[in-house]
């Protein structure tokens, strides 16, 4: 393992952690709302069109 990473991924400072936290923050609200659009869409009328043939 390389020191210098660790020594510098330490001295990232609040700024750093507040940027990594807003960015967790994008990611888990990106995700939901995908599922949430991904699982809406199985209520609307085209969907149900397109997946009766399958059933």
């Amino acid at each position: 393992m390389n020191t210098r990473n660790v020594a510098a991924r330490s001295e990232g400072g609040e700024a750093g952690q507040a940027l990594g936290d807003a960015g967790m923050v994008v990611l888990r609200s990106a995700l939901a709302g995908t599922l949430l659009w991904v699982g809406a869409l199985k209520f609307v009328e085209y969907e149900a069109e397109q997946i009766q043939p399958m059933v």
